[in-house]
This record gives C-alpha cells, structure tokens and sequence, in this order.
C-alpha cells in the first residue's frame, strides 16, 4: 500500500508537468549567460516521515559560447517538510567555467532528519532496523583545475556538524557504542584526480568519468575524530543502438579505524545498491558494481533497467566475499531537454527487500 500511494503521488505530480510549462529562461544583460530554470513540486509518504511535501528549483546555466563540448552549470535549491517535523534543505552544485578549463562542485545543506542503524559490517541483521534523529549543516565544497585535456586535480572540504538528538531506548546503537555514537563534527580536507570525457555531465551517452579521492580530518577541534578515507569512482557510457545505452560503474570506499559510523562507506543510496534498504550496510569497505540499460520510449520518456553487485567485506581487499545482488526498472521524464535534466523514479529488490526512488538525474 505504501509503495502504491508513492508511485500514485509521484505520477500525479509528473502529471502536472506534462500540463503546464513551469521552466523559464533569463538572459543575462549582456545577454552572454543564460539561466534555464523549472520548479518541481515533491511529495511522498513513508512511515517514517508521514506525508513530506516541497519542491526542487532546477537552474542551468550555460554562456553564448556554449557548445555540445562546453559543460553546462547546474545548482538545486531543494526543501521539503514532512509531518513528523522533519526538514531538509540542501542545494548540490556543479559550475564550470573558461571552457571547462575550472570546476566547482559541492553541497550546502541543513538536515533535521532521521537515518537507519542496522548495526555494522557484513554480519548486520535486517531485523535490527533501528532509527536515530539528528540535525547538522553540511559545507561541500571542492574546486579543480583542468591541467591536461579532459584531466582535473582539486581540493576541497567536507564539514557536518552532526548532532544525534536522539536514539532508540536500550538500542543497537546505544548498546553497541561505535565511534561516533554520540554524534560530534566532521571535518576533512581532500584531494581528488578526475578524467572526464562524457558527452554530458547529466545523461552521459558516451564516454569515460573517473574520479579518485584521499580525505584526511582535520585537527581539533574543528574536526572530533582522526581518520582517513580512500574513494575510486569508474564509469564508462557506450551506445548500443539509437538512443540506447549501457552505463556501468565500479565503486570503491574504504576508510581508516577511527571512522565514525556515520561517515563509514555504506549501501543504499539512490545511486548505489538500489533495493537495499538505506544504509543497510555501514563497513569499512564498500565496493559496489553495477550494470544499467538506459533507452527512449515516448517523447520526453525514457526508462531503464539495472542491476548491481554489493560487496560488504570483512578485510578490505575480500571484494568477492558473499556480494549482494540488487535489480529494478525505472522510468524518466525530461523537464529540461538541452541539459538532460531529468526527473527518475526507480523501484528495486534485493536482500529480501523493496524500495522506491524519485529524484533527479540518473543515478551515475
């Protein structure tokens, strides 16, 4: 029932678009930059939030010299309420300029919300499921500079102030105590390498990303904990007929002892490990693998069907260790066709579970 409220609700919303024209476009008064935006109306219903209602504001950029070579920016301004009395506000970035030759990227957010606990590693149990509450902002910013064709080198740094205001009675996270359990700063700076030659950075058809990064916190007490933490992102987009497409990803975290458990790699996100529940397994180690058909239907429509391969291991370089397969379909509609801007709603299964996503872009 509650995945069919969803999906009526989301359908009503898409629904409304199709109706109306809600983007509009501004030019500059030199006329050399100009500024499409659309608004998106957002609602859904989980037990967890009750009814949650907002909306997206979608911006692209692009300048007069714009080319099929040339990036577009594109920032969000996102909120949404739900009844329980829960906000998120956050707006993720991503600005090029001189011709691609520099890159911003991050996200300014503040969340009053909720997350899953099902304890930690491979050896988590489903049945565990426990929810904490916690309110922090978040500062991610990070900036590169493109020092060879279609190769970045960057800095940036990541701050929440994580604040846990409150957690299960005589709970997992309570009993088992890992670091971080009562909440506290994090504070890292980065480095990070990029190799990106997509044809576009929202719905890529062809082309290679890949992104590596080494995060260090920082001292105290601007950060409350000492640890590292190592990501490698590989991506690669072909086509396989007209207007179809395979997308695959491969995906490495791994961090330090000394992580808190709520900046340890984990599976689910809306882009990783689609089916599991969120958070449904927090390790030291996160490697994830998946595979996505990507095709035109009607019109603005497009869909897609995936499937990914989770690996939760015990010691860091155990990648082949008991994986996780999860799988589902999804559905997309266009709302800004010379960006790619598009809404997505997948559904996935895996582990013994099924979820729902509606966002926007595809997943990687």
């Amino acid at each position: 029932m509650k995945i069919l409220l969803q999906i009526c609700l989301i359908f009503f919303t898409i629904s409304t678009l199709l109706g109306q024209d809600n983007s509009s476009e501004t030019p500059s008064e030199e006329s050399t930059i100009k500024t499409k935006r659309s608004i998106i109306p957002v609602i859904f219903f989980l037990p967890e939030t009750s009814l949650a209602f907002g909306a997206t504001l979608i911006n692209t950029v692009t300048n007069s010299e714009h080319t099929k070579e040339t990036r577009p920016s594109q920032y969000l301004l996102s909120a949404a309420y739900t009844l329980k009395n829960q906000l998120l506000l956050f707006a993720p970035y991503e600005l090029y300029s001189n011709n691609n030759q520099t890159r911003i990227k991050g996200e300014l957010g503040y969340y009053r919300y909720f997350y899953n606990y099902h304890g930690l590693g491979r050896s988590s149990q489903v049945e565990n499921l426990e929810t904490y509450n916690v309110i922090f902002p978040r500062i991610d910013i990070n900036y590169s500079r493109q020092f060879f064709r279609n190769s970045y080198l960057g800095v940036g740094i990541n701050f929440d102030a994580f604040n846990i205001t409150e957690v299960a009675t005589g709970g997992l996270l309570m009993t088992e105590q890992p670091i971080g359990y009562a909440g506290g700063n994090k504070s890292n700076i980065y480095f990070l390498a990029a190799y990106d030659t997509r044809d576009h950075i929202n719905a890529p058809s062809k082309g290679y990303y890949i992104e590596a990064s080494i995060q260090q916190s920082l001292f105290s007490p601007i950060s409350d904990f000492n640890y590292n933490k190592y990501i490698a992102d590989f991506r690669k987009y072909m086509r396989v007929g007209a207007q179809k497409i395979i997308a695959a990803q491969f995906f490495f975290a791994t961090s330090t002892e000394g992580t808190p458990f709520f900046d340890q790699p984990y599976v689910s996100t809306p882009m990783l490990g689609r089916g599991l529940n969120d958070r449904r397994y927090i390790n030291h180690t996160i490697v994830s693998t998946q595979v996505e058909y990507r095709t035109h239907l009607w019109k603005r429509f497009y869909g897609a069907a995936f499937i990914s391969a989770n690996s939760v291991p015990e010691e860091r370089w155990a990648w082949l260790q008991d994986p996780i397969y999860t799988y589902g379909l999804g559905l997309r509609y266009e709302i800004q066709q010379e960006s790619r801007t598009r809404l997505r709603i997948d559904l996935a299964a895996g582990d013994g579970s099924f979820n729902f996503y509606f966002t926007v872009n595809e997943g990687f």
